[in-house]
């Protein structure tokens, strides 16, 4: 999907490519806090809920956008790094999210609609590959 390349839908329609991702809106909701155990997506990990919009221009010639309004719990976990200055900081790294939106937009397949993280990322499943 953020390659440039052409995806496939879960029935193998071919999609546009995404030229370009547009972070028009990123706010952290919450603080950083430990996902409890019973988390059943990542346990253990930091996350916290932001809101978010991105938009999505695809290259279809012509101005076309998918665009993600939505709330998402983002998960992320750290390593230990030297930083340039010989220091050792923290790296962090998003291992999951989760979008708290779970609606469809009334067609999937349009252009200019608003949708969720799901239904943006079910445009571009990659069917598995036959040959391995």
């Amino acid at each position: 999907m953020f390659s440039g390349e052409q995806g496939h839908n879960e029935v193998g329609d071919v999609r546009p490519g995404v030229l370009d991702v547009d972070f028009r809106h990123l706010a952290r909701l919450t603080e950083w806090e430990i996902a409890p155990e019973s988390d059943p997506h990542f346990p253990g990990v930091l996350r916290a809920l932001y809101d978010a919009e991105v938009v999505f221009h695809l290259d279809d010639g012509l101005y076309s956008t998918m665009t993600v309004d939505t709330q998402q719990l983002f998960y992320v976990t750290s390593v230990g790094g030297k930083q340039r200055d010989s220091s050792e900081q923290p790296h962090y790294y998003l291992v999951g999210q989760l979008d708290l939106d779970s609606w469809a937009a009334s067609s999937p397949l349009a252009s200019n609609e608003d949708m969720s993280w799901g239904t943006a990322k079910a445009l571009y499943y990659s069917p598995p590959d036959p040959v391995r």
